[in-house]
């Protein structure tokens, strides 16, 4: 009977078949249909938790504060303890970095890096004015009250609310910023050039800032009119020390 059976369902049929009471004596296999139970996975933090790749980045570890090895490509591996710190240029150089970075974001009428880059330069700022030019100790106690405007205004660009806000911001910003800079002097190898925009007759001098180069990029009205400019000058180099640890110029280039 075993034999007809499996003849029927297709499948070749052994060449003798048990006795049915051997048959009858062994036991069914059973087959539970139940899913396999999982092994619980780890509740790893926000940053470090995988996105359709076992790799944790860098920027996520470090961001977290993880003390581990980061696999950032082939079989490269690095402990962060062990990275560059991010900024290392002196703090004035900072500010001048991100002042450029918002110059240029305007220009190009994207607000993105506009926030970001004005909290950094208040926290480069506050730094830089921390410590006064080793050869003029009072440099920046002469000139508090500019010091503050940049300051504030630095906060207030910080918290515009679309471009018209942080070209309003930028403008107040830099008019106490660009009479500073050229009072002490732009760190090297900046090729800084001072430009006023001359229609923006609201604005505190005119609509003045610095950029790179010689060909002006108006921060004021962007595509508008991005070579609106009435006046350029080179901005000299500073013959003071900067007052930091830290060595070498990483100037922000876009």
């Amino acid at each position: 009977m075993l034999a007809l059976g499996l003849v029927v369902a297709g499948c070749a049929a052994p060449a003798a078949t048990l006795p049915d009471a051997d048959f009858a004596a062994s036991p069914e296999p059973t087959v539970s249909l139940a899913p396999l139970s999982t092994t619980p996975r780890p509740d790893l933090p926000v940053p470090l938790r995988p996105t359709g790749s076992s790799t944790v980045t860098a920027e996520a570890a470090m961001d977290h504060g993880a003390h581990v090895p980061l696999a950032i490509s082939g079989d490269t591996t690095v402990d962060h303890d062990q990275m560059p710190p991010p900024e290392d240029a002196p703090p004035l150089s900072r500010a001048l970095d991100a002042y450029l970075s918002v110059q240029e974001g305007l220009a190009d009428d994207d607000l993105a890096l506009v926030p970001p880059q004005a909290h950094a330069f208040i926290e480069a700022w506050a730094r830089a004015t921390a410590n006064a030019p080793a050869d003029d100790p009072h440099f920046w106690h002469m000139r508090a009250d500019a010091v503050a405007a940049v300051r504030d205004h630095a906060l207030a660009l910080a918290e515009a609310d679309g471009l018209d806000d942080a070209r309003q911001a930028f403008g107040h910003l830099s008019a106490a910023y660009v009479a500073l800079v050229e009072a002490h002097g732009a760190p090297a190898d900046y090729d800084l050039s001072r430009f006023t925009c001359g229609m923006r007759s609201d604005l505190p001098g005119g609509g003045v800032w610095l950029q790179r180069g010689a060909e002006p990029r108006n921060p004021y009205f962007g595509a508008r009119m991005l070579t609106c400019a009435t006046s350029g000058a080179a901005v000299p180099s500073s013959m003071h020390p900067e007052m930091d640890n830290a060595v070498g110029h990483t100037g922000h280039d876009r």
